[in-house]
């Protein structure tokens, strides 16, 4: 009886806690103006520094 008991318990528990939650891709976009570098080298940079 103990273990039905506990057993039901321990289900409401893991049950009553659960959430939804919403994920929502957000991303900002920046233009910027650099003198003395191209793009390609720009992001061959940003490629190296990120891995």
């Amino acid at each position: 009886m103990k273990k039905i008991l506990l057993g039901t318990l321990l289900m409401f528990c893991l049950t009553r806690f659960s959430q939804e939650y919403k994920i929502e891709e957000k991303s900002i976009t920046g233009v910027f103006d650099v003198d003395g570098k191209s793009k390609a080298e720009y992001f061959q940079l940003l490629i190296n520094r990120f891995r």
